[in-house]
């Protein structure tokens, strides 16, 4: 049984919610291939494109299929999805598996990223977006606030809702090295789905340090992943920003399973596919990170000396 299952509605949230934890730890696209052996599973449940009422249904599946010590619904921290029914259905899972007096805490900041919560309502580098009707969302402005909540709750029945940032306080200072990032064997491929104006200056920035074209894929998730199924076997390491965008691509290369390794920046982990061919891949979400997110992950991958970490 794994310490930690933790329920995601897209890829990169469930990755960077994974390599938050800071423990062993792998990203699932599918539990239905099976689930690699690992501390921390996070499994994309694929729910936010799907209605509620189905969203609802795959998330209390997920729940009863994968039992663990902890139970954590990563819920985006501008909360978009089906928040409200997917904890609801969640909890009522948890519920029903032994913990009938479980309750909900539900903390969807992300200091780090520029989303706090003040008086219930959430804000994104200072501009309110709502509250997506939750129920009693903990304020919190820092990641000290965060590591409060946890604190607050800890040995308790608790079903834990919220985004990397509640991860990373929960699991403070139970954290493992970041594993040993294998030599980039081919080059690296950046594929941007992703239609946010962080990732356009993203996109800018690259360009002008000189990546090559054929290696900056911008695009419509499902053709980009065409793109890349034909170039798979030169491929050292995939760049995928956006959550459609990173399980298009990795669903088209056969991929289903992700180890984490660490973390080059609050936000971006890198992972490794499980499988014949360990190929590199980063995810970010695509409004994370600054204008020269995307050129430090490029250098990152080519320095020899590099070195994943978990910050905490």
């Amino acid at each position: 049984m794994p310490k930690i299952l933790i329920i995601a509605d897209d890829l990169t949230g469930a990755a960077d919610c994974a390599a938050a934890s800071g423990l062993d730890a792998v990203a699932v696209l599918n539990d239905s291939r099976g689930i690699p052996a690992a501390e921390v599973i996070a499994i994309d449940a694929n729910t936010r494109r799907m209605d509620a009422a189905s969203a609802a249904e795959e998330t209390a599946r997920t729940v009863r299929t994968h039992p663990a010590s902890v139970v954590y619904k990563k819920i985006d921290s501008t909360l978009r999805g089906h928040l409200r029914e997917e904890i609801a259905a969640a909890l009522e899972a948890y519920r029903g598996m032994g913990h009938p007096d479980a309750v909900a805490v539900i903390a969807p900041a992300f200091p780090a990223m520029g989303r706090i919560t003040k008086g219930g309502r959430q804000y994104v580098r200072g501009v309110p977006i709502g509250c997506a009707g939750l129920p009693e969302i903990c304020d919190a402005s820092s990641d000290e606030d965060l590591r409060a909540i946890v604190e607050k709750w800890r040995g308790s029945d608790v079903l834990w809702a919220g985004s990397a940032g509640l991860m990373s306080a929960l699991t403070a200072g139970m954290l493992k090295p970041p594993r040993a990032i294998p030599k980039l064997d081919g080059p690296m491929l950046f594929a941007i789905g992703s239609h946010s104006e962080r990732s356009r200056e993203q996109v800018d920035v690259l360009r002008e340090s000189g990546v090559a074209s054929e290696d900056l894929l911008v695009g419509e998730a499902q053709a980009l992943a065409r793109k890349i199924a034909e170039r798979h076997d030169h491929i050292g390491a995939l760049v995928l920003t956006g959550g459609d965008t990173a399980r298009a691509v990795l669903e088209a290369l056969g991929i289903f399973a992700l180890r984490v390794l660490g973390e080059i920046e609050i936000g971006v982990p890198i992972l490794i596919a499980e499988g014949p061919r360990p190929t590199l891949v980063v995810t970010k979400a695509g409004d994370f990170g600054d204008h020269e997110t995307l050129a430090r992950v490029r250098d990152f991958l080519r320095s020899p000396s590099r070195k994943a970490s978990h910050d905490k």
